[in-house]
Formats: C-alpha cells, sequence, structure tokens
C-alpha cells in the first residue's frame, strides 16, 4: 500500500537535491558494490557544520534528475552514517546555503518547502486511486490540467502558494480537481478599460458566458435581475479569494458608496482551476480566464500586470500575422491566444485588481479529448494498485500497436515529438527573432489516434522575447512593437530561449524516458543534436545559435533554489528575471556516447526502413 506521506517526502527530498546539486555544483559520487548489484551513494559534505549527508539514488541521470532514495542519511566526521528526517535534511541545507549568501531568506525558503511537501501529501492522498484519470492515455485536456501532483521537478517548494485559506485548498487546486463558482462584480461602464483582437468585447463575452450559465427557473439574489438588465453596468468575474480580498481595498469601498460597482458574489456555472491555478476553464467553453490573483505561488505573486494586457494583445495580434507563415511551414503548431482583457480603473496607471485575460479554448468539447499539457508527461506515477506513469503508458501502447520495442517506440515517438515543437519554434526564431518561452507547462499536445505527437499549442501571452534586431520586420506585422516592453537584447532573448525550450522542455522530455525506463537519456540526447543539427541546414536557420547551443560549454538556467532562498519574486524584477546560473551542456557531454549509439542505430535500421515503407503504404 502506498504511504501517501513517504511518497511526499522522498519526491520533496529528490527536488530539493537536484536544485541543490545543479545550482551550487557541489557533491560526490561514489558506486558501491553490493549482491544485488551497484548502486550510486551522493555524498554533500556541509562545511559548516563539518557534516555529510549521504543519500542513495534509485537511478543516476546523466542530465541531473536523480531519484533519491529515504532514509537520507547523515555522517559526522567517520562514523557511520545515521538515519535523519526531511525536516532535519531540509534545515541543513538551507541552513549551509545560508552560509554563503548574505541576505537570504532562509526560514521563508524551509517554511516554504515543507508547505510545499507537506500539501503534495494531501493531493497525493485525496488521488490515490485516480489511475484513470492521472495516467491513461486518453485523458482530456482538462484531466491532464489537473494531473501535474508533483509538479515542476526542478523547484525546491513546487507546491508552495500563500494567500489561499487552508481549509479552502482543496476547492482551488487542480491537484485535488477543484472547482469553484466565480465571484462577481457589476461596475458602471465609466470604470471599464477593455480591448479586444476579437469582433467580440471582452465585456461582451463574459455577459454572454454568464447569462449561458444561468438557466430557466434559477433562483438569483434580488439585486441581479435589475443590474443584468441595465446597459449602464457590465459584469467582471474575479477568483473568490480575490473578491474577498478587493472588498477591503479602500479604493473599492469608494467605488461601492458612490454606486458605481456593486458586489454581487458567487454565479454561475462551475470553473476548474488549469496547472496554473489562477486560469480556470469550463470543458464546454470557447473561452478561459486568467484571473489576478493576489496569491504567491511557487516564486511569484500571481497578478495580472497592466502592461501585461496590452501585451497579449499585442502578442495576439503578432500571433494572426505569424499564421499564414505556420500554415505554410508547420502547420502543426498553434499559438494560443489571450485575444481580450477588462480592468476597472478610474486613471490610466496602475493595478485595480480586477485585471482579466480571456484566452481562447481550442480544447473545448470534443477537441479537448487525447490533449496533454507537456509537463504531464514527466510526472511519475503514485498509485496502491502499482499503476505507470503517463509517459509508460503512451509509449507501450505504441510499442505493442506497431509490434516494435519500448526503446524503439520512444525514439519514434520523440523524434515526432520535436518535429512539431522545437523545429517550428527554432526556425520562428531565425525567421522572425520571436522566442517563447515554452517550458513544459506552457506546452500543450494533442496526440493522434496512432498514439503519436499530432499538433503542439504554446499557450501564454508573457513568455514572448523579441530580438532587438528583427524589430524592423516585426513592425511590417504589428506597427508598434518595436517599442514593446517584449524587446529586448538578442543575447538575452538566446539565453532565455535555450533555457526554456532546451534546457527545461527537451532535457525535461528526456530525463523522465530516462527514469522511467523507456531508452537510455544520452541516446535521446544524441538525438537532440541531430535535431538541431538537421535544422541547421534549413534554408534561414540561424547557423550561429544553433551551432552556440551545441558547441557551448555551459548553458543558463533559472535558479529555482536560490531564487527561493533570495525571496525574489521574478515578475517584481527588472526585465523580470529570477535567479540565473550555469550548468554543463549535455549536448556537448553525450558526445563521447555517439560511437556507441551509432552502432545501435545500425542494429535498428532495418526496423526504421520497414516502418518508413509502412508510412508511405498507408499514406
Amino acid at each position: 500500500m502506498v504511504n501517501p506521506k513517504q511518497v511526499a517526502e522522498r519526491a520533496a527530498v529528490t527536488s530539493f537535491l537536484n536544485c541543490y546539486l545543479r545550482e551550487t555544483g557541489e557533491g560526490e559520487w561514489r558506486v558501491q558494490e553490493g549482491h544485488t548489484g551497484t548502486t550510486n551513494i551522493l555524498r554533500l559534505p556541509l562545511a559548516s557544520r563539518q557534516l555529510a549527508i549521504q543519500a542513495t539514488a534509485s537511478y543516476k541521470s546523466p542530465t541531473g534528475r536523480h531519484q533519491f532514495l529515504l532514509p537520507i542519511r547523515l555522517q559526522t566526521g567517520n562514523s557511520e552514517p545515521s538515519p535523519i528526517g526531511i525536516a532535519t535534511v531540509l534545515a541543513l541545507l538551507v541552513d549551509e546555503l545560508g552560509g554563503k549568501h548574505h541576505g537570504s531568506e532562509t526560514k521563508e525558503l524551509l517554511l516554504r518547502a515543507l508547505q510545499s511537501c507537506s500539501l503534495l501529501a494531501d493531493f497525493l492522498s485525496a488521488r490515490l486511486d485516480d489511475a484513470p484519470e492521472l495516467y491513461s492515455p486518453s485523458l482530456t485536456f482538462l484531466q491532464s490540467e489537473q494531473s501535474l501532483l508533483f509538479g515542476h521537478v526542478f523547484h525546491p517548494t513546487p507546491k508552495s502558494r500563500q494567500g489561499f485559506p487552508e481549509w479552502r485548498q482543496h476547492l482551488y487546486s487542480p491537484e485535488s480537481k477543484g472547482s469553484f463558482q466565480l465571484h462577481y462584480f457589476a461596475a458602471h461602464r465609466s470604470l471599464v478599460q477593455e480591448g479586444s483582437v476579437w469582433g467580440d468585447s471582452a465585456t461582451g463575452i463574459i455577459e454572454r458566458e454568464l447569462k449561458s450559465s444561468i438557466g430557466p427557473g434559477m433562483e438569483l439574489p434580488g439585486n441581479v435581475e435589475a443590474i443584468m438588465n441595465d446597459p449602464a453596468y457590465i459584469w467582471i468575474p474575479v477568483h473568490p479569494v480575490q473578491g474577498e480580498e478587493l472588498l477591503h481595498d479602500a479604493r473599492v469601498q469608494e467605488w461601492i458608496q458612490e454606486g458605481k460597482l456593486t458586489y454581487i458574489g458567487a454565479l454561475g456555472r462551475a470553473y476548474y482551476p488549469t496547472s496554473s491555478i489562477r486560469t480556470v476553464c469550463d470543458p464546454e467553453s470557447d473561452y478561459m480566464y486568467k484571473l489576478s490573483l493576489r496569491a504567491k505561488i511557487t516564486n511569484s505573486m500571481r497578478v495580472n500586470k497592466r502592461h501585461e494586457l496590452t501585451g497579449a494583445i499585442e502578442a495576439a495580434r503578432l500571433a494572426y500575422g505569424l499564421e499564414p507563415w505556420f500554415k505554410s511551414n508547420f502547420p502543426n503548431f498553434h499559438i494560443v491566444k489571450d485575444g481580450a482583457y477588462v480592468t476597472l480603473n478610474d486613471s490610466d496607471t496602475g493595478e485595480s485588481g480586477f485585471e482579466l485575460l480571456i484566452r481562447e479554448n481550442p480544447f473545448a468539447r470534443e477537441s479537448g479529448e487525447r490533449v496533454f499539457l507537456a509537463a504531464a508527461f514527466t510526472q511519475e506515477a503514485i498509485s496502491s494498485n502499482g499503476s505507470r506513469t503517463l509517459l509508460e503508458n503512451v509509449i507501450r501502447e505504441l510499442a505493442q500497436r506497431e509490434g516494435i520495442s519500448i526503446a524503439q517506440a520512444a525514439l519514434a515517438w520523440f523524434r515526432a515529438y520535436m518535429a512539431i515543437s522545437i523545429r517550428p519554434m527554432v526556425m520562428m526564431y531565425s525567421e522572425f527573432g520571436i522566442a517563447l518561452e515554452a517550458h513544459l507547462q506552457n506546452s500543450v499536445v494533442s496526440l493522434g489516434e496512432s498514439g503519436y505527437p499530432e499538433h503542439f499549442y504554446y499557450r501564454d501571452s508573457q513568455g514572448y522575447y523579441y530580438a532587438k534586431s528583427r524589430t524592423g520586420l516585426l513592425e511590417g506585422l504589428v506597427p508598434g512593437i518595436g517599442a514593446s516592453v517584449n524587446v529586448y537584447d538578442d543575447e538575452l532573448a538566446e539565453e532565455r530561449f535555450g533555457y526554456y525550450l532546451i534546457v527545461n522542455h527537451m532535457l525535461g522530455l528526456i530525463q523522465s524516458f530516462g527514469l522511467f525506463g523507456l531508452v537510455d537519456e544520452r541516446v535521446l540526447l544524441m538525438e537532440l543534436r541531430d535535431e538541431l543539427e538537421s535544422i541547421a541546414a534549413f534554408p534561414g536557420a540561424h547557423t550561429g545559435l544553433i551551432r552556440d547551443w551545441l558547441t557551448r560549454r555551459t548553458f543558463r538556467f533559472k535558479a529555482n533554489l536560490l531564487t527561493r532562498l533570495y525571496d525574489v519574486d521574478e515578475l517584481e524584477t527588472e526585465l523580470e528575471q529570477a535567479v540565473y546560473a550555469e550548468m554543463d551542456n549535455p549536448l556537448c557531454a553525450a558526445l563521447p556516447y555517439r560511437e556507441a549509439i551509432r552502432k545501435a542505430r545500425l542494429v535498428t535500421a532495418m526496423w526504421r526502413r520497414e516502418r518508413k515503407a509502412h508510412q508511405s503504404r498507408q499514406a
């Protein structure tokens, strides 16, 4: 029987240690021989206390996503290591970091790491018997969005959230399949500021969505019907937690007293929190709402900034301008648009807390079948009946359908994935100088009936970097874009592009294939190298960027542990930057294995030829 508390503690320690190793470069590995084979042991000296932490790895990753076992042990001098609990492990590691980083917030980091572990245990308990809704290759978009129980595998506090009443966490958390009614305010049109790239205004969409969810005969609060029919007022939804906070805001109280604003409360259909928590959807609706939420989730307060509203409209216009190019070159790549916004304000500056973005929902109704958040493929499995992970189930089903080995199926699937993801994104940067913040949680993938990746969707209107050298070209698509806050020096745009696309996204997938025993990570690293080299041969490809990725000794990456150690809210800093560090480039480290992998490919060459011929006959 699975013990959720133990699973949560192992996951918490594993994530924390992996962050620590990657961000500090410390730690010593040794191989221990035993009756059952070899075991990899990590020894992590704590210089400030003359101690050492010792951890046994059930899986040692060539790219850093190791899997550790409990208990963790503590060694004093040359004595025999003895078991210690998770709170002690985390406290020792945090204290060690604090001694090396003056001005850090060690107590805050420790508190959030322990809270994250506790919440994870709660989520695991709630979903212990939900294997069909977590790991099936036939999940819907909403089921996938609510399946990230473990979260970001390289974050020290992946389930940390501040600002939610603890007794209502289950309602507002996707991990516990939460759902809730939105809270509504009726605002006089003199307060309304909105924008849209669609034929419908934001307020028009909201009114239509709300009215469609209020059925005939539904009992409404006394003043609702009258306000609903008053053309001088519009409706604006907020998250329930945000609604409670807004009612204590002095300016909101002033508007209420002046008769410009009325608080209605909970109304309409239930909405479901997606993986970002603040973006909510109804699987039957053509729209999602990205709500402003004054709650700190992982590193940042999740409030919508004023410039993000206009930036979303700018990004939507740009996406529409790019559609002809995508349809001609990469028809299976799509950008999901945040195409309308609304807020309340009596000035042209600052935020009121009502800022709302409206996102199109291409996954409504039957279009949401077999649609997966890319991060879902990286999640391990928890179940009392020994269920496999989502990625394992997808690959095993593919192998059985095609009559090939697990490793062959994994390789073919990964190649198909790269063709609809990294290829169009690199070529878009080459052609237009647009780098996307395409981390695993900003990426959605649909699988065809064959089991292969078929369509790729990028969604995040905040995640755009426009290379300064290409703004002249972009001005032809969206006049005025050269003055956008999303214009960055080419060097910074390319650094961030490399982190999000290569380190976070592609390595995150590669690590999961290795951890779940599907195919050696180094084989897929060579596949990634080959894909990048083939893209470099495309007409117009940015060969300098690709060569840099392939040959540089290190990659810059977002150091989530150090970001949390300094309690940095990246959305509040200049250029919205977290703390960044450097790691060895695994694309270079994979080179020594090239010859061994080449020989392995020769063995499977006949199978690949037969498969290609079979596909040609089917076409």
